[in-house]
C-alpha cells in the first residue's frame, strides 16, 4: 500500500500523463502526493535568465498539478527545488534524495521514450531514478520518439 507518492514533473506530455497516474493511485490508496519540479543552475551562481524562465515554467506546472490534486480531493504538497548542476544524473539524484528525505514509498514520473543519439545527448532522468531508487518507481511513457 502506498501512503506517500513523490511525483516528479517537468514540461513534457509524459509528466502530464504521470500526474494523471499519480492522482489515480493516490485516490485508490488514500495516499498523499508531493509534486516536485527540479530547476538546475550553474555551480555557485544565481539563476541565469534561462534558468529563471525554467523556474517560472516549473511554478506554472506545479500550480497545474496542485489544481488537479485539489480537484480530486487529495492531500498534497508541491515543491520547486533549485539544484546546482545540469546533468540528468544530478536531477535523478535530487529526485531520489527528495523521495528518501520525505519517506516516499512510490515515485511517479514520465519518460519520453527517446533512444539512440537523442537519449545519449539528452540523458535519461527516469533511467537514473530507476537505477538509484530503493523504492518502487512508476514510469509513465509518452509516445515513443525515434
Amino acid at each position: 500500500m502506498y501512503k506517500k507518492i513523490l511525483l516528479a514533473v517537468d514540461d513534457s506530455d509524459a509528466a502530464e500523463l504521470a500526474l494523471a497516474q499519480a492522482v489515480t493511485v493516490a485516490k485508490a490508496m488514500s495516499a498523499e502526493v508531493k509534486a516536485l519540479f527540479v530547476v538546475t543552475q550553474a555551480l555557485g551562481s544565481t539563476l541565469t535568465p534561462a534558468e529563471a524562465a525554467t523556474a517560472a515554467i516549473g511554478k506554472r506546472i506545479l500550480e497545474h498539478a496542485r489544481s488537479k490534486m485539489e480537484a480530486n480531493g487529495l492531500h498534497y504538497s508541491t515543491e520547486l527545488l533549485e539544484e546546482a548542476g545540469s546533468a540528468a544524473g544530478q536531477i535523478a539524484d535530487t529526485i531520489t534524495s527528495e523521495a528518501n528525505d520525505w519517506d516516499a514509498d512510490l515515485i511517479v514520473m514520465g519518460t519520453h521514450g527517446r533512444r539512440g543519439i537523442k537519449r545519449m545527448v539528452l540523458g535519461s532522468v527516469s533511467e537514473g531514478v530507476l537505477t538509484q531508487s530503493r523504492i518502487p518507481v512508476l514510469v509513465v511513457r509518452s509516445d515513443f520518439e525515434d
